[in-house]
């Protein structure tokens, strides 16, 4: 059954890691750029996890920002999960500790899918949503770490990287 779950979570979450692939991987390079390790990158990747998020960190790490600018911006840019979480709250009932990381790792594109994905009669709803976290944040930690070795390896000048990522954010608010 576990085999059956990984499989359809893999199909469902294919066009996901299809977009986090050059995403995390313009990420990694950013973070690189200005002057983090390639272990930074990735424990920012499993900390942090949002893509939004991070790309901000890149310019309060460049700028140096307040502690509170980054707090307050932080929240306010993923203030939008907690209308996400609120509406999981029954999907998610009943799955222990699981629930933390489910909550953790509810991103934009996850609950795109555990919101609109189908769950056979012969998968468990609740081992779906937990393997379809799991391989999207594994696809986005993925891409950040090939993105930061090549960062760490051949220096590139990433000007307007950051431009084109938050046009990309801004492109999917609208949208």
């Amino acid at each position: 059954m576990r085999g059956r779950t990984f499989k359809y979570a893999l199909k469902v979450c294919t066009p996901v890691i299809l977009g986090y692939l050059p995403a995390g991987f313009a990420f990694g390079l950013m973070i690189t750029a200005v002057g983090c390790s390639l272990l930074t990158a990735l424990v920012m990747s499993l900390s942090i996890y949002t893509g939004a998020g991070q790309y901000l960190a890149v310019d309060f790490i460049k700028n140096n920002s307040p502690l509170i600018t980054v707090a307050v911006s932080t929240f306010l840019i993923n203030c939008k999960h907690l209308f996400y979480g609120l509406s999981l709250l029954e999907k998610y009932k009943g799955t222990g500790l699981k629930k933390l990381y489910l909550i953790f790792g509810l991103t934009d594109e996850t609950y795109a899918l555990m919101t609109s994905v189908h769950c056979p009669d012969t998968i468990d709803e609740k081992h779906l949503a937990l393997t379809v976290t799991i391989i999207n944040q594994c696809a986005w930690v993925f891409a950040t770490f090939l993105g930061a070795l090549l960062g760490t390896v051949v220096k590139f000048d990433t000007t307007g990287l950051d431009f084109a990522m938050t046009a990309l954010f801004l492109v999917i608010i609208t949208d």
